[in-house]
């Protein structure tokens, strides 16, 4: 979906800037990956990996809340990431390309009638870049890049 269909269809609309929400944003991602670590060590890779993809998304909304935007979409957040934060060069495209993988996973492993055999391999690699993104999005939120 384009940024522009987005606004057009109101999956996304600007409001007032919100550092609070931000805050509050990151701090669920946190605690999204603490639970998809804790999946992991329980050997629920599929539980951890959608874990791991709520921490990304909830990661990406702390970005989307700081430039004032609202989403009611997840397929809008990835689109506003892409054509607007990459491009102003506050966040590598690696870590949107890793958000829509994982998005697409959680997806099929949410409404799928077969469970997607995520292997602990997966699940550990998934886990370690959403750490890997919630770091990057943290200075973004924080000013820091």
């Amino acid at each position: 979906m384009k940024l522009q269909d987005c606004y057009a269809d109101n999956l996304l609309r600007m409001e007032v800037p919100s550092p609070e929400k931000a805050r509050k944003a990151m701090e669920t991602a946190k605690e999204r990956a603490e639970r998809g670590k804790a999946l992991f060590d329980e050997e629920f890779y599929e539980e951890a990996l959608v874990a791991a993809y709520t921490a990304m998304f909830h990661a990406a909304r702390a970005i989307l809340f700081k430039d004032g935007i609202i989403e009611k979409s997840h397929v809008c957040v990835i689109a506003y990431l892409e054509e607007v934060v990459v491009k102003r060069g506050d966040l590598e495209l690696k870590y949107i390309t890793w958000l829509d993988t994982y998005r697409k996973e959680r997806h099929r492993e949410l409404y799928g009638f077969e469970p997607l055999g995520t292997t602990a391999d997966e699940a550990k690699l998934a886990l370690e870049r959403t750490a890997e993104m919630i770091k990057a999005v943290k200075k973004v939120v924080n000013g820091k890049r």
